[in-house]
């Protein structure tokens, strides 16, 4: 990587498929915990989140069975890593901007990450491609089971674990699942969609979760219940709920083919010829793009790019991610000309 810090293999999960991929893009399950006896991180002064920080260190460094981690002090690392690991979903949007007491605790094949000192100060979660939920949640457990030999978690026997958010209290646990729903964008449902699953206590955010925007028709559905419901409970609810929405999702997209094949093969192709013939693309127009054309591919309006796997190509192009692929940084509008030919050059177009 570019001044990279990191020591492990990032995008693992992107080149695997899942259950009910490629509708679903990947599952990803998340713990809060916090320290018994220490203000939460947003009322804690930096020499308690400098001692936050250690203790998580040194339970890392010193326990045999969390080996395969790596801890990292978040000021350690450039700009362009925490970027990276935000694209890739490990760390959260606040979490990357950095600050004081902040680390990140990885596991080396990138399915795994702790948050030291975010909202909570512990946020646990893994990610895997497809619906996995089930097993999202076993490897947060194993590493949940393992910090708690060594650390004493704010924990009340009527409430469940203490955190710093009180729509988290409870198991405090957050599932969620990524979706590419072009299909019900295109066919104007998804805000029928959304608000059915919002009344049945279900959240709909955006690509980089509460507060973004669905760039490139990608979703996350999460739970959001903690309190009153097992963990069991709200797994077994949420793959439900993710099974009927990808049941959804191809029904619009038999609409699409059935009702109005024309325009749907026009914007198809008017995606491919942007993509064939731009001299450059911002991040925001390529993976809108890109969505298009693996809607076409999925669909099987056009044929699949010969040993190119379009989903991860719609990580690749993202900024971060862009100029560790050219091992180069750039300033935007440089990014914007390189990412359009890197496109390109991925896709083998023969545009101009």
């Amino acid at each position: 990587m570019l001044n990279s810090r990191l020591k492990v293999k990032l995008g693992n999960w992107l080149k695997e498929r899942g259950p009910w991929s490629p509708i679903v893009i990947s599952s990803r399950m998340r713990l809060a915990r916090n320290l018994k006896d220490f203000f939460f991180p947003h009322h804690a002064d930096e020499k308690q989140l400098a001692e936050i920080s250690s203790l998580i260190r040194d339970v890392v460094i010193n326990d045999p069975a969390l080996k395969k981690f790596t801890f990292i002090s978040l000021e350690e690392l450039p700009f362009l890593d925490r970027l990276m690991l935000l694209e890739e979903h490990l760390i959260s949007p606040d979490f990357s901007a950095g600050g004081k007491g902040r680390a990140v605790v990885l596991s080396r094949d990138g399915r795994v990450s702790i948050m030291v000192n975010e909202e909570d100060h512990l946020r646990i979660q893994s990610l895997l491609p497809g619906l996995q939920l089930l097993e999202t949640r076993r490897m947060v457990d194993e590493i949940d089971e393992r910090l708690s030999l060594h650390l004493d978690f704010a924990f009340l026997e009527n409430w469940g674990y203490l955190t710093a958010c009180p729509t988290n209290v409870g198991t405090a646990m957050r599932a969620s699942v990524m979706m590419h729903l072009p299909g019900l964008v295109m066919t104007k449902r998804m805000r029928e969609v959304v608000d059915f699953l919002s009344e049945g206590g279900t959240a709909v955010r955006g690509l980089f979760g509460e507060g973004s925007r669905a760039l490139g028709n990608l979703y996350q559905i999460s739970n959001q219940v903690t309190l009153g419901e097992s963990e069991e409970e709200i797994i077994t609810e949420l793959s439900e709920v993710c099974r009927e929405v990808v049941k959804e999702e191809e029904k619009a997209r038999k609409t699409l083919l059935r009702e109005d094949e024309m325009e749907f093969l026009d914007r198809v192709y008017r995606a491919l010829g942007t993509l064939s013939y731009a001299k450059k693309v911002s991040f925001e127009e390529a993976i809108e793009l890109l969505s298009t054309l693996r809607l076409g591919v999925e669909t099987g309006l056009l044929p699949p790019f010969d040993g190119i796997d379009l989903n991860e190509l719609m990580f690749r192009v993202r900024p971060a991610h862009l100029q560790n692929f050219i091992k180069k940084s750039l300033p935007e509008e440089e990014q914007d000309i390189a990412r359009a030919s890197l496109i390109k050059e991925r896709l083998n177009l023969q545009g101009g």
